[in-house]
């Protein structure tokens, strides 16, 4: 008896239809209040100078980084044919971050603490979602352990940088050495994500090109 319930999604993602809906319009969204915050310095200040640029620069390139992995994670979960309950479970955390994501768009001018306080919140839903894939069972794509530490080492430098908050009264303005490093940091793990690509995003094409062409 054939499998009506695969052969259906098959034919009909419904899984991927939701997904990808709700992760691009939260998505759109969030970079709406990002880019309505650039106008913002852009009406006020002018181009210059770039350093007022460097939080919604971080904003953007964690939206990025974060919007195609919770799309290729989520399509990895369907080629995989992993059970319903891992694609709930996976898509309500996406939910979360893409929820959080929203108030880090608001928060990406004018409230530098703010900012790096939410973007710490991020990392480490994100961290504790990927810890605990191990315990939910062998029906899940290969764990995507390297964007997990990354993303729980830069939880780590921003809970050090924002106690030093407290004790110590680091300066959060935007010309600030810890604002400035955070930004060098956080191009640093675009990059290191483009190495590491897990999802095989840019490999895909030299895979093809690799196999043997059909014989004629």
């Amino acid at each position: 008896m054939p499998n009506n319930s695969k052969s259906q999604d098959i034919k009909c993602p419904r899984k991927a239809l939701v997904s990808y809906l709700w992760i691009t319009i939260f998505a759109g969204f969030a970079g709406k209040y990002g880019a309505d915050n650039i106008k913002t310095i852009i009406d006020s200040q002018g181009f210059f100078p770039l350093f007022s640029f460097v939080v919604p620069t971080i904003f953007f390139i964690t939206l990025i980084r974060f919007s195609i992995g919770n799309i290729l994670h989520l399509r990895a979960l369907e080629e995989k044919d992993s059970p319903s309950s891992i694609w709930v479970f996976d898509f309500l955390v996406i939910l979360l971050e893409s929820i959080t994501f929203l108030l880090l768009g608001a928060y990406s001018y004018g409230n530098n603490l703010r900012f790096f306080l939410l973007l710490m919140v991020l990392f480490f839903i994100d961290f504790i979602w990927i810890a605990t894939m191990p315990i939910q069972g062998k029906n899940r794509p290969k764990i995507p352990w390297s964007w997990g530490a990354l993303n729980g080492f830069s939880a780590l430098i921003l809970v050090g940088i924002i106690i030093s908050e407290f004790y110590y009264k680091v300066a959060y303005s935007d010309t600030s050495e810890v604002v400035c490093f955070l930004f060098v940091w956080f191009i640093f793990c675009a990059i290191i994500d483009l190495y590491l690509d897990h999802y095989n995003l840019w490999r895909i094409k030299n895979q093809k090109t690799s196999q043997p062409s059909p014989s004629s």
